[in-house]
């Protein structure tokens, strides 16, 4: 009955576990395309996974304690293979359905110890990263960070704005941010992770809400938030900011 863990594998792992096709990508909901993407470079191995992490490097390679090794079967001494993977995006196909289906059976089967364990948190991803370095020949891990990059790590890459992939707000949401005199959001707990290129890709996020919304008959909650006219407004003031950015001007012009 751990609501959480359940409803954090089966939001991830359903379509996987019911391998709906031949070939799976999933990407979390709380994500923007930037460009047209070339989803091939996930799709080299069984399973397909992004080295996202790789800007806060300097807490070091990602290795499973004495407790998570022996839960998971990584036999000793591990090798790390990258930074805490982030399963934001990732690729299934071939062998990994099975791979997957076996480690979530397992897991379920044994969710009684994992709880005691305290493995029963971020459960989809402890799952990946106990993967990425147990089943080396079948999971891969792309260093390409684009491919998932963290909203909140924009700010490290100024390029995003024409290089950009698959942008992932993970824990600060497009929603969080609302109007009222002033533009304010709701994430105050993590106020230092706010940038210009962040609130940048928010507004180019909203921008995307309003077109989509147009002329539908639901009032979106969103939309209401965060009036197109101030949309427009902040990425003018962006553009003026950010002098040369021709992408909000792209957006703005939709």
């Amino acid at each position: 009955m751990d609501i959480p863990c359940i409803t954090t594998i089966f939001s991830k792992f359903y379509p996987i576990l019911n391998r709906e096709c031949d070939a799976i990508v999933h990407v979390d909901f709380d994500t923007m395309f930037v460009s047209k993407v070339d989803l091939r470079p996930l799709l080299g191995s069984d399973v397909g996974l992004v080295d996202a992490n790789q800007f806060d490097r300097d807490k070091g390679f990602w290795c499973p304690t004495e407790r998570q090794a022996d839960f998971f079967r990584i036999g000793q001494p591990v090798e790390p293979v990258s930074s805490w993977i982030n399963s934001g995006v990732f690729s299934v196909q071939r062998g990994g359905f099975d791979i997957c289906r076996n480690e979530i059976g397992y897991y379920l089967e044994n969710l009684e110890r994992a709880i005691a364990d305290g493995l029963n948190t971020m459960t989809d991803e402890i799952i990946m990263n106990a993967l990425a370095v147990r089943e080396r020949d079948a999971v891969t891990v792309t260093p390409d960070y684009r491919y998932n990059f963290l909203a909140y790590y924009l700010k490290h890459d100024p390029s995003w704005t024409w290089r950009g992939q698959i942008v992932h707000f993970h824990s600060l949401k497009p929603y969080a941010f609302y109007f009222d005199g002033i533009v304010k959001h709701r994430c105050d707990f993590e106020a230092e992770l706010l940038s210009p290129d962040l609130y940048l890709a928010v507004l180019m996020w909203c921008r995307h809400l309003h077109s989509a919304c147009h002329q539908l008959a639901y009032d979106f909650p969103m939309v209401a938030a965060m009036p197109l006219e101030v949309v427009d407004k902040e990425l003018a003031q962006l553009e003026v900011v950010r002098d040369g950015m021709a992408l909000a001007e792209k957006f703005r012009s939709m």
